[in-house]
């Protein structure tokens, strides 16, 4: 959380909130894959978020031009989110920002103790995860 917070309050990743790049991934991925797109129910299921975040979270990305919704032409009452151009330009850009923050990171620390890091963080999770099925 810290870093996140340094990360965000320090303008390094200043155009998404983490919430919005983790979507942004989910659209972006799926759209290259050219499989079925994502509806807002999907991408709370996909992201542990609830509805009502969700789609104060998809209003405030519609208005910014970053995502599009599409009522689908079999079920009126399915709407897809689409990631825009400008969305995925956007997306893209920030993404690349993440990736260098990463390398510098695994440069520094090297091969050997990045490893261990995300070992670390992988078992943390999941310590984490069996935590919340027992309570």
């Amino acid at each position: 959380m810290q870093m996140s917070v340094f990360i965000r309050g320090n303008r390094l990743l200043a155009e998404f909130s983490f919430n919005e790049m983790m979507i942004c991934g989910l659209l972006y991925r799926r759209q290259e894959s050219g499989a079925t797109p994502l509806t807002a129910t999907e991408l709370g299921e996909q992201t542990n978020l609830l509805k009502s975040q969700i789609n104060h979270i998809l209003t405030q990305m519609e208005q910014r031009g970053w995502i599009e919704r599409i009522r689908s032409t079999s079920d009126k009452r399915v709407i897809y989110v689409h990631l825009s151009d400008l969305g995925r330009e956007s997306y893209l850009k920030e993404h690349a920002k993440v990736l260098e923050i990463l390398n510098t990171v695994h440069r520094e620390l090297g091969s050997e103790k990045t490893l261990e890091l995300t070992t670390l963080l992988n078992r943390a999770t999941s310590i984490v995860h069996a935590y919340e099925r027992n309570h």
